[in-house]
């Protein structure tokens, strides 16, 4: 129900639209968010005077027009598409699950209280290169799906149905070469 999202259930309006990405990032359905990225956050608002509004589809002149925190679109490369989840206060451990479904590059930072985590992914002829930096104080671990081989040690964080857990090395940038299918991209979760 969270992906279809039917008539029925209804919808957040804009500010608490990250409650249900977390929901379908936690289930591996990130796909369906970067979909929903595309569709319905292309409010008029945003063309018209660069703001986010309260509502999906604001009416004029009203209080829909503006908005506390609609930041969903900020927060998801983060918590869903690079997967970053602090296992332990202080982020001492960490856990980094991407999910780039269908995107072909993206790179970004992550700031922690023990130095930014980097993450990089571009597609290549290969498949897609994917270059995680972890800080030398954060024990990371990195899960992707079973279908992947990483040259890196078993990790011990429980990994999701059809993935595994690898142990990161600290303060290296680790390069991987990961498989990619259009359709498989697309359209699995």
């Amino acid at each position: 129900m969270l992906a279809s999202c039917p008539a029925e259930m209804g919808l957040s309006y804009p500010a608490n639209a990250v409650w249900r990405y977390w929901a379908l990032a936690k289930a591996r359905a990130m796909q369906v968010v970067l979909d929903d990225f595309r569709s319905r956050w292309t409010m008029p608002s945003i063309a018209e005077n660069n703001t986010l509004s309260e509502d999906w589809m604001p009416t004029y002149d009203s209080a829909s027009e503006w908005s506390h925190c609609p930041v969903s679109p900020l927060i998801l490369p983060y918590h869903g598409i690079m997967g970053l989840r602090a296992t332990s206060p202080g982020f001492a451990t960490c856990v980094i699950a991407p999910q780039p479904c269908d995107l072909k590059q993206l790179e970004c930072q992550a700031q922690t209280v023990r130095g930014p985590i980097g993450f990089s992914l571009k597609l290549e002829s290969a498949g897609r290169e994917l270059k995680l930096m972890v800080p030398a104080e954060i024990d990371a671990e990195l899960i992707l799906e079973t279908g992947e081989d990483a040259p890196l040690p078993p990790g011990k964080e429980p990994a999701p149905a059809g993935c595994r857990s690898y142990r990161l090395p600290k303060g290296e940038t680790v390069t991987l070469m990961l498989k990619y299918s259009e359709a498989k991209a697309r359209y699995s979760t």
